[in-house]
């Protein structure tokens, strides 16, 4: 097998690189609508979960740090929504009324940020055993 150090410098560079920017672009997309306008459409849209008005209570100021949170929470409720339902954290009827743009976003960033940090994973596992 060829070793990665033989690799000509751009490829090393693009390989390592690559999952990087996907997982970042991931966080870029979730930091982005808690920055907008789109974080009071999330909380209006789910104004009838107890999970929201809790994280609002608690967070108590609304900087940009937590509305990043409750907007890194909400992706999650939103990922498998199953769950959360029977719980009691997501209601239904704030499922339905959540903008489908918005949650395709939300889902895309949870996506996003997972496939990078895997890819980040596998390409320092196949450095670090020197067979990529």
């Amino acid at each position: 097998m060829i070793e990665f150090d033989s690799w000509p410098f751009m490829l090393r560079i693009s390989v390592v690189l690559t999952p990087v920017v996907i997982g970042m672009s991931g966080v870029a997309l979730s930091f982005y609508i808690a920055c907008t306008r789109e974080f009071f459409v999330v909380v209006a849209a789910l104004s009838s979960t107890a999970w929201i008005e809790g994280q609002k209570r608690y967070m108590k100021s609304l900087s940009l740090k937590s509305r990043w949170i409750i907007v890194c929470g909400v992706c999650g409720l939103l990922i498998v929504p199953g769950p959360q339902i029977r719980r009691g954290m997501l209601s239904v009827e704030g499922l339905k009324a959540f903008p489908n743009g918005l949650k395709k976003r939300m889902v895309a960033s949870v996506w996003l940020t997972f496939v990078g940090f895997i890819g980040m994973i596998v390409v320092a596992a196949f450095i670090k055993m020197g067979k990529l």
